[in-house]
């Protein structure tokens, strides 16, 4: 049986002031404890302390706006599996945040169930992750989404959290 914890939690604060702006970011597991096997998933969420509108992704897209370092109780970062989309950005990618605002997205982290590519928790135990929001678009093809608001391409640093991956659930 696999039970739902309470870790999680992050341990420090995550956000950026300079170049005018002024970012919350959070990486937050939807429970402390996944059964081995079932899809881990995260929620991302931006939000904007600052004064000033900042155009941001919404996507929330794995290895393009959240590179997550994933490691186990030893220290052992784990693979990736499947493959890297390559998208074209559009505007549906990107929202402008409002002095307050936030934006969030539920995204599958893991690969296998049904995902096609995501991170190996290859088996059960304690997991750390750290997960950094990054635009990586060149400024040129940003800036024709931004519009009069500032454009933060980041690095910016969640607060690192933890999960357990529990054994499989017993087959009924």
């Amino acid at each position: 049986m696999c039970l739902v914890g309470v870790e999680g939690r992050p341990r420090e604060k995550a956000d950026v002031k300079g170049k005018g702006v002024s970012l919350d970011f959070r990486a937050t597991p939807v429970r402390g404890t996944f059964c081995h096997g079932e899809r881990v998933v995260f929620v991302f969420r931006l939000r904007n302390l600052g004064k000033e509108d900042v155009l941001v992704s919404r996507a929330f897209a794995l290895d393009r706006d959240v590179l997550l370092h994933i490691t186990d109780a030893e220290g052992m970062e784990i693979a990736w599996c499947g493959r890297i989309s390559t998208s074209v950005i559009s505007s549906s990618d990107f929202a402008i945040l409002k002095p307050g605002a936030s934006v969030s997205r539920s995204v599958t982290v893991s690969c296998g169930s049904g995902a096609e590519a995501g991170y190996n928790f290859s088996a059960p135990g304690r997991y750390s992750v750290v997960a950094v929001y990054k635009l990586t678009e060149p400024s040129e093809a940003l800036k024709q989404f931004a519009g009069s608001a500032k454009v933060f391409r980041g690095p910016l640093k969640a607060p690192e959290v933890s999960l357990r991956i529990g054994p499989r659930r017993p087959k009924r």
